[in-house]
């Protein structure tokens, strides 16, 4: 769940900024967003939640999965960032930054 502050700081965001922000998430998180809404984008093992959160500099941002080893993943992006592989390799960044 989002905080007001969270829409501020995302709609000021840039799509490099954004590609930090890659949290874990559960299954039945990443199953619902596959769910509730048909997907703006998908490819894979990664999609887009069909309805934006925000606007930002960039355009819409919408909230973005993608499983890697097995493990579901979420951030904020733009749709103009989708990219299944740029995904999987952001979260191993992520990963490695921990």
């Amino acid at each position: 769940m989002y905080t007001s502050e969270d829409y501020d700081v995302m709609s000021k965001s840039s799509e490099e900024d954004l590609s930090k922000k890659w949290i874990e998430c559960s299954e039945k998180d990443y199953m619902y967003g596959l769910e509730v809404l048909p997907p703006k984008r998908w490819d894979g093992m990664a999609f887009m939640i069909g309805e934006p959160l925000t606007y930002g500099k960039e355009g819409a941002i919408f909230d973005a999965f993608v499983k890697v080893d097995g493990k579901c993943y979420s951030r904020p992006a733009y749709v103009s960032g989708f990219d299944e592989d740029k995904y999987v390799q952001q979260v191993k960044v992520c990963l490695e930054a921990i």
